[in-house]
């Protein structure tokens, strides 16, 4: 909701007539704002979607930003957290139906995408208006990605720790989300995170793993969510492929991919009568584990 104060000055030429409140209540009600958001990308656009001008904040003290408008009609986007694993493809013709966040790898032939950033996305419409009235109003962030946790148990520990002799992919990945906080029909793309083997555990993880939402709208379908979670050896052979949606569906009450901080948590499970994917114990006990 929008707030008007005067800005009481003969002399309004250093006067910031709009100040914007950022906020982030993830699955609750709680501004949590300061747990997930570190830094923010602003786009300011006029009433016909053109970009006017933009901003980089790596630091929100006060979790607002201050600034000076003419009078007009805008609305302003705001991208948190784009860091090392995000671009911002910025259009040519500074429309905003064509500004995106993808991956800097993407596209670039030898290069591995290994995860994405922890990104986040608000807006809000503007009108701005003279005579020295201070406009207040508020962006609400949306998760623009989700969480996974794959573990994979039953098969030898490495030869040595940086000997990882197992490639982890998620193939037909989203590799784009718009400035609306929508999927891009653009293309997929394969993310290749990082495993880590825990000889305490006896098991291989990925840590820190994001992938866009897979959902559109709250819903889930085959068409938000066509991602295949695939195992292959140290000789490229294959061992597992698997639909994730079929995945989500198996195991829907325990999993709720539409959350705003969701989270996949998934088991690939060898064992002498083949392998399984399964929910993780530690998911069931409600217990996340602590990897060493």
């Amino acid at each position: 909701m929008a707030l008007l104060t005067a800005c009481i000055r003969e002399d309004r030429s250093d006067c910031q007539n709009t100040i914007i409140h950022l906020e982030y209540v993830a699955d609750g009600e709680d501004d949590v704002i300061k747990e997930y958001v570190e830094d923010v990308d602003m786009y300011i656009f006029d009433d016909g979607g053109h970009r006017l001008r933009s901003y980089s904040m790596t630091e929100l003290p006060d979790g607002t930003i201050k600034m000076n408008l003419n009078d007009g009609e805008y609305t302003l986007v705001t991208v948190a957290n784009a860091k090392k694993h995000t671009s911002i493809h910025e259009a040519p013709s500074d429309q905003r139906e064509q500004f995106y966040l993808q991956h800097p790898n993407w596209y670039q032939t030898g290069d591995v995408v290994e995860t994405h950033d922890h990104n986040y996305i608000g807006e809000v419409k503007l009108e701005i208006t003279s005579d020295g009235i201070e406009h207040r109003d508020t962006v609400s962030f949306r998760s623009a990605h989700v969480n996974m946790e794959i573990t994979i148990t039953g098969l030898d520990a490495p030869a040595t720790r940086a000997a990882i002799p197992y490639t982890l992919r998620i193939e037909q990945s989203h590799a784009r989300i718009n400035f609306y906080n929508h999927l891009s029909a653009m293309g997929g793309e394969t993310v290749q995170p990082p495993l880590t083997y825990d000889a305490e555990k006896g098991c291989y993880h990925t840590t820190d793993l994001a992938l866009f939402r897979m959902d559109q709208g709250g819903v889930v379908s085959r068409e938000t969510c066509p991602h295949q979670v695939v195992l292959l050896d140290a000789d490229g052979t294959e061992l597992v492929r698997y639909n994730l949606y079929d995945y989500l569906q198996r195991f829907a009450k325990e999993i709720d991919v539409t959350k705003q901080e969701a989270t996949i948590p998934l088991e690939i499970q060898f064992s002498q009568l083949g392998v399984e994917i399964v929910l993780p114990g530690w998911n069931i006990e409600d217990v996340k584990p602590d990897w060493g």
